[in-house]
């Protein structure tokens, strides 16, 4: 009995043994879990814990690095782009068609065509302010003698100074605006310039058409029309200066009357006019209108009549050119 009381305690001892072991294994299985995840962080924290810092710590300075580069560099781009493209600064803004206008004359370069582009013409705007009562020679070694200066007629408003001097500054703009290169005897009521002074003027500046602007008058005040003036060969002995100064005559009167409907008087060669017998270069006298004759005085006070009268030169001087 002894013997199986014996067996049978060895038996239970063993059993409670094996339960112990159970038990353990189940508790030691949770705690295994637990020890598990923590060893777990352990190993991560001791065996691989200089990679980890070496990997993680840099990973996240990488990434805060990048973020930084990359706001850096995009303020730097924006910076750049502001610089490099500044809207204000763009050429559209700082070439606006107003500066254009440097040029003197738009209108040059507009009528670059037109015949008298380029060419120098001289425009006499007759008579003047002058006190000398003096005398010059009517022509080279001419012993004949005519005044320096003249009066002129008049009409009942105006002198023929004022509007030879009104016509003539009025021409002068409208030839410049075609190119032509003009020079003025006189600019003021005031002249220097004496009948041989104003052809010298002309043939110094070796013009190649010097145009006297003059208005007719008369005791007749029912005498009226224009007419032109050119040189006779009885003092000049340049016959190609007498023959062009001639075409030209007779081209610019016949444009005139086209111009202004007044009535043709044809052209006048004279021999006995200081400011032709020294002319070295084609000249006209243009007679616009009798002064003398109310209705035709009164035409050339209007301005809208002058503007036809310039025209009138004008177009005379571009088919003389032209041709």
């Amino acid at each position: 009995m002894k013997r199986i009381y014996l067996l049978l305690l060895v038996a239970l001892v063993a059993t409670g043994c094996n339960r112990s072991d159970v038990a353990f294994e189940e508790g030691a299985t949770e705690a295994t879990e637990a020890v598990t995840e923590k060893p777990c962080a352990e190993e991560k924290t001791e065996g691989a814990m200089p990679e980890t810092e070496s990997v993680e710590k840099p990973i996240v300075e990488e990434k805060t690095t990048e973020i930084v580069v990359v706001k850096e560099e995009t303020i730097i781009t924006e910076e750049i782009s502001a610089v490099e493209n500044p809207p204000v600064e763009t050429p559209l803004i700082e070439t606006p068609a107003v500066e254009t206008p440097e040029v003197e004359n738009p209108a040059v370069e507009q009528n670059a065509e037109s015949s008298v582009y380029g060419k120098v013409i001289v425009i006499d705007a007759g008579h003047g302010k002058n006190s000398d009562k003096g005398k010059e020679p009517v022509a080279p070694g001419s012993d004949e003698l005519k005044a320096k200066f003249a009066t002129g007629t008049q009409g009942a408003n105006q002198t023929e100074a004022e509007l030879n001097l009104a016509i003539a500054l009025w021409l002068e703009k409208e030839l410049k605006a075609r190119g032509a290169i003009v020079h003025m005897t006189r600019t003021t009521a005031e002249t220097t310039l004496s009948n041989v002074g104003r052809a010298e003027f002309a043939n110094n500046l070796n013009a190649d058409i010097s145009v006297k602007i003059h208005a007719d008058g008369l005791d007749n005040p029912s005498v009226h029309g224009a007419s032109i003036l050119v040189p006779g060969d009885k003092y000049i002995t340049d016959s190609e200066l007498v023959a062009e100064s001639r075409r030209a005559g007779e081209i610019i009167i016949s444009e005139y009357v086209k111009a202004t409907g007044a009535r043709d008087r044809g052209v006048s060669v004279r021999n006995d006019m200081t400011g032709f017998n020294w002319s070295r270069v084609p000249v006209v006298l243009l007679e616009m209108g009798f002064m003398t004759n109310p209705e035709e005085d009164a035409r050339m006070e209007n301005e809208e009549y002058r503007q036809l009268m310039v025209n009138g030169i004008v177009r005379g001087l571009e088919v003389y050119f032209a041709n």
